[in-house]
Formats: structure tokens, C-alpha cells, sequence
């Protein structure tokens, strides 16, 4: 299962479509994968919705895996949602 797999399943499991996904990035997120606070190694972030997608397809993740221990939900101007 790669990532994108993955995240559509957790994404189905509460209930958001996959293609709505972007939508919940903004022009001024980021994203950097690895550690920012590692001595001597600098990270490369993104900042951007397209960026973001970008960079993680490039990152070309297999088999992952994470550990849900808690799903938090909140209602946002709009009727939107923020899930964290």
C-alpha cells in the first residue's frame, strides 16, 4: 500500500473524499519531512498546495504506516472542518 492508498483509506474511514484533500492547504502552508532540528542537516520545505503535492509524490513512499491515537474536529467559519 503506498501513501496515497493510505491516506484514502483514513480519509474514507471519517468521511472526506480524497479529492478534497487540497483544500485544506493554503497558499502560505508548509510542509518538510524528515527532522527540523537535526545538527548540520538543513531540510528543504515547501510552501504551496501544489508544492506540498509535489514533494510528497516525489518523496515516492511505500508501505507506510502510522499510529492514530487521537482524531480531533472542529468547525471552521464557512461550515468547513479541520481535522487534526
Amino acid at each position: 500500500m503506498n501513501c496515497l492508498d493510505y491516506l484514502s483509506l483514513i480519509l474514507d474511514l471519517i468521511g472526506i473524499p480524497l479529492a478534497s484533500v487540497p483544500v485544506f492547504y493554503s497558499t502560505d502552508n508548509t510542509f518538510i519531512h524528515g527532522s527540523i532540528d537535526r545538527l548540520g542537516c538543513v531540510e528543504q520545505h515547501v510552501i504551496g498546495p501544489e508544492n506540498i503535492s509535489q514533494r510528497i509524490n516525489d518523496l515516492n513512499l511505500q508501505d507506510c504506516h502510522a499510529k492514530i491515537r487521537q482524531i480531533e474536529s472542529h468547525s471552521t467559519i464557512g461550515d468547513g472542518v479541520v481535522v487534526q
